[in-house]
């Protein structure tokens, strides 16, 4: 875990953070010190540098580092609260490399009267629209979702629906040939 100072240029320093928790071995942080190039830039092999205009710079926020579980933690149903905003989240191809996000309301169990064990969930764009369970019109039937107890895995709230997303992101920078993938996929599940 020891942090190595290793002399680039004249007016740069790397230094190689290997073994110190990043989980890449060829992590390194590199210090502009010439006048043309003030202030410090982040290179790596995986993320071209960041690259802020001045003006923007007290707007920048900064996404704490965080461990993200190899699979999706979905938010259970007695967590769910009535009129609450809650994410479905789902790949459209089996790598997990195409991910689809739709906001959903979460409008209650039983609505209908007919089963106590199903939940309720209306499209955000239909409910922000106006449109309500029970006094919608028959063609409003679409912007509506029920789901029995154990269904509903791909739900999530906000936070754990962007670790997946986050996971998504780190696991399609290490494809190399993301688009052809996708479209091989594609031109599959077409035949």
């Amino acid at each position: 875990m020891a942090l190595q100072r290793k002399p680039v240029g004249e007016n740069t320093v790397s230094q190689d953070l290997s073994g110190l928790g990043s989980g890449r071995d060829n992590f390194r942080v590199t210090v502009s010190r010439q006048e043309s190039e003030p202030g410090y830039t982040l290179e790596s092999k995986w993320r071209p540098p960041l690259e802020i205009d001045d003006k923007f710079r007290p707007y920048v926020k900064t996404f704490p580092a965080t461990e993200l579980p190899p699979y999706g933690e979905p938010i259970s149903p007695q967590e769910m609260q009535e009129g609450r905003v809650y994410f479905a989240l789902q790949f459209l191809d089996r790598d997990g490399l195409v991910p689809h996000l739709y906001p959903l309301i979460f409008l209650g169990n039983d609505l209908d009267g007919d089963s106590k064990s199903l939940r309720f969930f209306q499209y955000f764009d239909s409910y922000i629209a106006g449109v309500r369970y029970g006094r919608h019109r028959e063609e409003d039937s679409a912007c509506f979702e029920a789901y029995g107890q154990e269904e509903g895995k791909h739900i999530f709230d906000f936070e754990s629906a962007l670790k997946v997303l986050m996971r998504c992101a780190l696991t399609r920078r290490d494809v190399a040939d993301i688009d052809q993938r996708i479209r091989r996929l594609s031109d599959e599940a077409q035949s």
